[in-house]
């Protein structure tokens, strides 16, 4: 089997401390990851240890999106979609929208 090809990795800590971690991966095509993707786009508190904000894909569950507890399926259209919704979720947590 190949193995994972890391395409984009970020990690920073925004302004008001909270963490932002982006990683996607190249995987096999496979009936897990259809796209032959695994990612993980993640918001979260340090200092409390709250997942604010998530979008992943696991064996079973698929693509999906976690806001503050709640899970929810995601319709992964792409890379980029995914990014720029991460983005605008990041930003309505920051504006105090979400």
């Amino acid at each position: 089997m190949a193995k994972a090809r890391q395409l984009l990795y970020l990690k920073d800590y925004l302004s008001n401390g909270l963490l932002r971690e982006i990683r996607f991966f190249q995987v096999p095509i496979s009936r897990s990851f259809p796209e032959g993707m695994k990612y993980s786009c993640y918001l979260g508190d340090p200092s409390t240890g709250e997942k604010i904000i998530g979008y992943d894909i696991h064996p079973g569950k698929g693509h999906h999106r976690h806001v503050r507890g709640q899970e929810t399926r995601y319709a992964f259209r792409s890379l980029e979609e995914l990014l720029d919704d991460f983005a605008d979720d990041v930003q309505a947590v920051l504006e105090g929208k979400l």
